[in-house]
């Protein structure tokens, strides 16, 4: 978050009291991210930090307006002094250290955040790439600069707006107060129905800083000052047992910011609104330990989940606790060293236009140097390797979900309720094979697609929400961003029946996303899907589920100074568990259904190891249960040699149909 350390801030008068503040909110976020069992709230320090950056800046507009000295030009000019510096170094830190140690399409993606980073648009990129095969936020060091545009957007209108007060003599309570009840509204009714972009747009988060805004203005001011210390120390109590509440019980899987975000943002508006003579903001939030802290709160902020990330990155998967430890004492001290040696200089010896002027400039060096860097790293073949090509990334996404063929044939209305509709068909023409379930499922499309033993057949890969058959399901629809609600895999599947009943010519369906451990309900749900298959004629084929990854597949190659590990090679342990449930779900159902077929897709398994390397291509593509291109192929090479000559009905000979 943005510093609006008070300390610099004359003829503001100084609270230690919001520095301890802040320094509450940075530490919140900093454990959330580095330890987020222990504080499973404490993303909410982001809000924290907004309600805090409304207070100030709208005290010092409104001090410099009372005046009649403000001037746009030297607000402008401050906020670069305090922003500039740190963020600058920082960027160009991660740009550096990403240039030895990422993989291209991992550098683009970064280079493109670093852009954004500097021009403060990063919660629009990261609005726009957000989806279903997004790269893991883990992955993306400079994730955290969302919350620095929304901020950095606030201040480009807000003095316009507090200007516009004091030149036409409009009430500027009930202007702030206005723009802040439409915003919490398009917060709360977007919160359920659209949460990426509730969570990362500036419309919907505004009334945060607002919230802030209203506290500065001299009039309520005035009415909290004016109310015994006994009362405002009930008030401070109560903002603190908010902000608990909120590090303890809210999780990233409620619908945020939606009303929760009252919670983080009222109880510092309490504290705040409170003043700095009450029991707990005198003694606990000033206290030196906290006010040090939060003088360090932005550099300290822009440092950690850099480090954090990175480390992510390096490691394949989230570092052990030690690692992580490590990681958030260098931010501290990275923290401390770009406070004492960037920020407090450029502060106390460098002041007026120039120096301004300067620091822009250097900004936006470091954008295009980001932007020339992204536009360089088009193809991560040319570098990478045949190998990373394979691997999902924002930069290189999975080309196989959807095509405007299946789209335009098969229009599914319902569609805009999911997270992402697989739909992908290889010919203008009726479908011969469907392929019913999850991404999972999706993923055998390139194999059918490009394998010459299905050349005569046309394939139909589409849904999103499992291959089985399943119930009505009534109720509303659930808050979360998954891909399937309370009753959209109902509406899924007499989407998908329609299209079964109108095309005689599927002969053959392959089922995937089966469970791990299936349940005797999956088992009647699987065994329902195939009688209706069967039914229309339609040979039905089930296929296991692959042993998965604990860790992104990027670990398996070498980066510049990272040497790889054994993690490539795993033991048969959970294989044996996997063909153990998937062999008594086989003699459950074709107990019933004899015709059946039951295909195991584990074929980078012996009888001793699992390899997620074959010839030096990766079996998956993330670090998900998503499988390569590659594997794909590889996967529906091997099925059809096998269907050959244990069931040579399933592949299409010429002259069918």
């Amino acid at each position: 978050m943005t510093d609006n350390s008070t300390t610099a801030l004359r003829p503001m008068n100084y609270r230690p009291d919001i520095d301890g503040l802040r320094a509450i909110a940075v530490v919140s976020v900093v454990a959330f991210h580095s330890f987020a069992d222990f504080m499973p709230g404490g993303f909410i320090g982001v809000d924290i930090f907004f309600v805090i950056s409304g207070y100030l800046i709208t005290s010092i507009i409104l001090q410099h307006l009372d005046r009649g000295n403000f001037s746009f030009s030297d607000f402008y000019y401050r906020r670069i002094r305090r922003i500039f510096p740190a963020l600058c170094f920082v960027l160009l830190s991660c740009l550096a250290f990403g240039k030895l140690v990422l993989f291209p399409d991992e550098l683009r993606q970064l280079s493109t955040h670093a852009w954004a980073g500097a021009g403060f648009v990063s919660n629009f990129i990261l609005w726009q790439e957000s989806g279903y095969f997004d790269a893991s936020s883990d992955t993306k060091p400079l994730l955290h600069l969302w919350s620095l545009g929304i901020e950095e957007q606030f201040y480009i209108f807000w003095p316009l707006i507090l200007w516009a007060c004091i030149r036409f003599r409009w009430r500027a309570l009930s202007v702030c107060a206005g723009i802040a009840a439409a915003s919490f509204l398009i917060n709360i009714a977007n919160v359920n129905s659209a949460p990426v972009s509730t969570f990362y747009s500036p419309v919907s988060r505004c009334w945060e800083l607002l919230l802030g805004a209203l506290l500065a203005m001299p009039h309520v001011e005035q009415s909290f000052g004016k109310l015994k210390l006994g009362h405002r120390s009930i008030m401070s109590v109560v903002g603190h047992l908010f902000i608990a509440i909120a590090l303890t019980f809210v999780v990233p899987q409620y619908a945020f910011p939606g009303w929760w975000a009252l919670l983080p943002t009222v109880g510092a508006g309490l504290i705040i609104a409170s003043g700095p003579t009450t029991i707990l903001n005198k003694y606990f939030l000033a206290n030196t330990a906290l006010v040090r802290i939060g003088l360090i709160s932005y550099p300290l902020y822009l440092w950690h989940w850099p480090l954090l990330s990175f480390a992510t990155i390096l490691e394949g998967a989230r570092p052990n606790d030690t690692i992580r430890g490590l990681m958030v004492g260098l931010s501290l001290l990275l923290a401390l060293a770009t406070y004492r040696l960037i920020d407090l200089p450029i502060r106390t010896q460098f002041q007026g236009a120039r120096i301004a002027k300067g620091l822009a400039a250097a900004v936006i060096c470091v954008a295009s140097l980001a932007v020339l860097q992204s536009k360089a790293l088009v193809n991560p073949v040319d570098r990478g390797g045949l190998a990373l090509s394979q691997l999902s990334s924002t930069s290189n996404p999975w080309r196989y979900a959807s095509n405007e063929l299946c789209k335009s044939r098969y229009p599914f209305a319902g569609a805009a309720k999911y997270e992402w509709w697989f739909c992908m068909l290889k010919q203008d023409r009726p479908p011969t094979v469907i392929l019913l379930g999850d991404s999972r499922t999706n993923d055998y499309y390139p194999g059918f697609a490009s394998n010459p033993s299905f050349s005569q057949d046309n394939i139909l890969s589409i849904g999103t929400c499992g291959g089985a058959w399943v119930d009505d399901v009534k109720g509303a629809e659930t808050s979360t961003n998954l891909p399937c609600g309370a009753n959209r895999p109902f509406e899924q599947m007499e989407f998908i029946n329609a299209i079964v009943d109108h095309n005689p010519t599927i002969r053959l369906a392959v089922i995937g996303s089966v469970p791990r451990n299936p349940t005797p309900t999956f088992a009647h749900q699987l065994l329902r899907r195939i009688n209706y298959l069967e039914s229309k004629g339609i040979q039905a084929v089930v296929f296991s589920p692959t042993v998965s990854l604990n860790y992104n597949i990027r670990s398996c190659y070498e980066r510049f100074a990272v040497q790889t590990d054994e993690l490539c090679v795993t033991g048969i342990e959970q294989l044996a568990s996997l063909r153990t449930h998937f062999q008594k779900l086989e003699q459950s159902i074709k107990s019933s259904s004899p015709r059946t077929v039951f295909y195991d897709t584990n074929f980078f398994c012996d009888e001793t190891h699992c390899r997620f390397q074959l010839n030096g291509m990766p079996i998956f593509r993330d670090g998900f249960e998503h499988i390569s291109e590659y594997a794909s192929d590889e996967l529906i090479k091997r099925f059809s040699g096998w269907a050959k000559i244990n069931a040579p009905h399933l592949i299409k000979q010429s002259g069918d149909f």
